[in-house]
């Protein structure tokens, strides 16, 4: 699975992570910086296996970023492998403080996330670090269910009917049939006599059993009934006032149960509202802790830094004093004069009657080297976004036998950073010996022959933009030997074949590049198949080989327009001025 690794200022980690999780969902292993080292790792070893492993870098490009030397020197780092190099710029280019061409990089502050995402995985799958993206397979209809509401009647009760017979009846006559008895007259009188008393009597008896009811019983029923009543009565009231003094009980325990309850609520909210304002509180006070830990340590660096800035003056004009060299005098910048900027001494190198210096401005964002010697004029070279001094500065490069000062400066160019290497030679007078002309960044100096004397190597940014974007635009390398005659550097590729010739089979071990160039092709990208053909015949070119050149050329590009892509390549070849 191919690497990406992710090289940015710690102020935008949070924007590398957000990148980084893209990425990752699409199949890549992203080394994000220094995140992914090993608590405890020897930094400087982790990151260049981090370097080593990784096959594309993306260098996020903020304003802060740009003025750190150290995503700028994985940057260098990277090209100097020959490998993908993609810039992201997640501020606007006025911000940045460097001229980027459209097409030169990845836009992320003037678009939408969306269209710099895409952009970015379609830059990465052209270098082959990024999977492929899959062709989406068909997605099946969805089913739907009609659902059928089975609708129930309601149910309503039995109309029922109910008939009512009427029942006719006819009365049926009765008839009384009287029997008439007939008794004698004299019986009927003695019957009669008999009779009369024996009613009056009776009458009589209920008479006086009605008034014994009357008078007797009915009061004494009245009097044991009122007599009921009243215990009854006093029963109840007796009741009535018991439970009165339970419902008094009840309701002053209630009384006393409520405000208990409320008094036990208002501590409850109290404390709770306590403990939200402790945790509200908690992360400024946390901070205030921290302001004043930091406030406290920035002050520690401050004077641990004057005191080491004044130790390190002390020492510098000790020093300058006992080899007889001008002391360190801050350089006034020629390059960056509106600026109004104040240099630091960063580093200095005693060279026999020479002193080389490194200023900075108190960013690291504009940079100064100076030579002075006793019977000299200064030499100054100013230089942007941090130049750098080669290790090889105090060797004899050249062969001369004199010390010499290798200085790589850097500017923002027309095609974004570009840099310039200045060789010095440090005999009885400082001699110029090179100042090379707009190149890519990361020159460096190589055994590509292995006869034991060093070349100077520089890229060549003439093609750059030419046929596609900088991204996909090839870097080819030029070879410059010394010349002892002329005392200076010149273009000599042609001089060294083999070392081209395994940069040409390098590329094609690499990728598929038939493969890459038909896929291309089916999607309408000729201008990035043109720059993928050219990164093969560059280095032909370049190392005299031009049979060769052209026939890879036309084994890979076998479209219609090839006679003038060829004349174009041509043109730029010639007018590259590491071709002269």
């Amino acid at each position: 699975m191919a690497r990406i690794f992710i090289s940015h200022s710690p102020t935008d980690v949070s924007f590398a992570k957000q990148i980084a999780r893209e990425l990752v969902d699409l199949g890549a292993n992203v080394w994000l910086d220094a995140s992914d080292l090993p608590p405890g790792g020897r930094w400087h070893n982790d990151l260049n296996i981090g370097f080593e492993l990784c096959d594309a870098m993306i260098v996020l490009l903020s304003s802060l970023a740009v003025a750190e030397r150290r995503v700028l020197n994985d940057w260098n780092t990277y090209f100097q492998r020959k490998k993908p190099v993609i810039l992201v710029a997640i501020d606007t280019p006025d911000r940045l403080g460097i001229h980027l061409e459209p097409g030169q990089y990845v836009d992320f502050a003037q678009q939408p996330y969306e269209t710099g995402t895409r952009q970015l995985i379609e830059t990465l799958r052209y270098w082959g670090t990024l999977p492929a993206a899959q062709p989406a397979a068909p997605v099946p209809a969805l089913l739907q269910e009609e659902a059928t509401v089975r609708s129930q009647p309601v149910m309503q009760p039995a109309r029922s009917e109910t008939v009512v017979a009427g029942t006719e009846s006819t009365p049926g006559r009765v008839t009384v049939e009287q029997e008439t008895s007939v008794v004698p007259t004299s019986a009927a009188f003695t019957s009669s006599r008999f009779l009369l008393p024996a009613a009056i009597g009776l009458l009589l008896a209920i008479l006086v059993c009605g008034g014994l009811i009357l008078f007797v019983l009915l009061p004494q029923a009245e009097r044991a009934n009122q007599e009921a009543t009243a215990a009854a009565a006093t029963q109840i009231a007796l009741a009535y006032d018991e439970m009165t003094q339970i419902a008094f009980a009840t309701l002053s325990a209630g009384t006393q149960i409520a405000q208990s309850t409320q008094v036990a609520l208002g501590q409850a909210q109290q404390e709770q509202t306590l403990a939200q304002t402790a945790t509200a509180l908690a992360p400024t006070l946390e901070f205030a802790a921290t302001a004043t830990a930091q406030a406290a340590a920035v002050q520690d660096a401050f004077a641990s830094a004057a005191t080491l800035s004044a130790l390190q003056a002390t020492l510098s004009a000790q020093q300058a004093a006992d080899r007889g060299v001008p002391p360190a005098t801050p350089p006034t910048s020629n390059r960056f004069a509106n600026q109004s900027l104040i240099f630091n001494l960063q580093r200095e190198w005693f060279i026999g009657k020479y002193v080389v210096r490194y200023w900075s401005d108190p960013t690291l964002t504009y940079t100064v080297l100076t030579i002075d010697s006793a019977d000299q004029p200064r030499v100054q070279i100013d230089s942007f976004i941090g130049g750098t001094v080669s290790e090889l500065t105090g060797t004899d490069v050249t062969g001369e036998g004199n010390p010499d000062v290798v200085f790589e400066m850097s500017y923002g160019g027309a095609t974004g950073l570009s840099c310039s290497v200045h060789v010095y030679d440090l005999g009885t007078t400082i001699t110029k010996i090179i100042e090379t002309a707009t190149a890519a960044c990361g020159s460096r100096f190589a055994d590509p022959n292995f006869d034991g004397i060093p070349e100077l190597i520089v890229a060549d940014t003439t093609y750059t933009y030419q046929f596609c974007s900088g991204a996909e635009s090839p870097l080819v390398e030029v070879v410059m030997a010394y010349d002892r005659g002329g005392r200076t550097y010149r273009p000599q590729s042609a001089l060294y074949p083999a070392y081209y010739r395994a940069q040409a089979e390098a590329y094609l071990a690499q990728t598929d590049l038939s493969a890459q160039i038909a896929a291309m092709s089916e999607a309408g990208q000729i201008e990035s198949v043109k720059c993928r053909v050219l990164g093969l015949v560059l280095p032909y070119l370049y190392g005299g080989m031009r049979s060769e050149a052209w026939s890879a050329f036309y084994q890979y590009y076998r479209y219609p327009d090839a006679a003038s892509f060829r004349g174009q390549i041509e043109t730029l070849f010639n007018s590259s001025p590491f071709c002269k």
